[in-house]
């Protein structure tokens, strides 16, 4: 027992040290023996024992984080469906709420800026989908994908997926803020509520008579 104990501790300070290394300074700038380091583990061989490869931990860091928003997601989504009739906003707080909270709430969270970091690199991109985008997610997703219908059907799930990237990002911006003093003064609850905000916007935004004049030059369907 005290073994399997050790064991899951060095492992939990692996994943906390990788995601704060990563979350600083972005994945192509952060190298294995650092992370060890960071962690205060001697056994150069821990991450491939633990999680196989740096890839592994990658995604472990990323399903362990999630965890905690997908439980809360569900929540949420629950409660969406004993409405008659949701509206956007209820579908967009339900996919950045459980997110936002985690971070926001959390004022040692760098889980945001480490999402942010993984988004933007091609390499795990493949890694974010499958550990990010679980059930709930694609649930909410297709159903603001149908709240989109004023909006060409070739924009809408970019419209969707820009939403929640737009999130992220703002949330990293949050925590940058928040960890070098920057806090402009407004409350976790404003927060919060703005980067829903964002997103309702930029689902009900109509695409524009520029946008629309562009995609029939481009003889792409504008049928929504």
């Amino acid at each position: 027992m005290a073994t399997s104990t050790r064991s899951e501790q060095a492992k939990r300070r692996m994943i906390d040290a990788a995601e704060r290394l990563v979350a600083e300074r972005g994945l192509a700038a952060v190298s294995a023996s650092e992370v060890l380091v960071a962690a205060g583990q001697r056994n150069k061989g821990a991450i491939s024992y633990h999680f196989g490869t740096w890839d592994g931990l990658v995604e472990e860091i990323l399903v362990t984080r999630m965890a905690e928003v997908a439980r809360r997601r569900d929540e949420l989504l629950r409660a969406i469906d004993r409405e008659a009739d949701p509206t956007t906003r209820d579908l967009v707080e339900a996919l950045i709420r459980p997110f936002a909270e985690r971070c926001i709430h959390d004022p040692s969270s760098c889980w945001a800026r480490f999402l942010y970091r993984c988004m933007s690199d091609p390499h795990v991109a493949t890694i974010v989908e499958r550990s990010v985008e679980g059930r709930t997610f694609r649930s909410i997703n297709a159903r603001l994908v149908e709240h989109g219908a004023h909006v060409p059907d070739v924009l809408r799930r970019r419209r969707v997926h820009s939403a929640f990237a737009t999130a992220v990002s703002r949330l990293a911006d949050f925590e940058i803020q928040r960890d070098g003093d920057l806090d402009p003064g407004l409350s976790i609850d404003v927060v919060l509520s703005d980067v829903i905000d964002m997103g309702v916007a930029i689902i009900d935004q109509p695409a524009s008579a520029q946008t629309l004049e562009l995609l029939d030059r481009a003889h792409i369907s504008t049928a929504s």
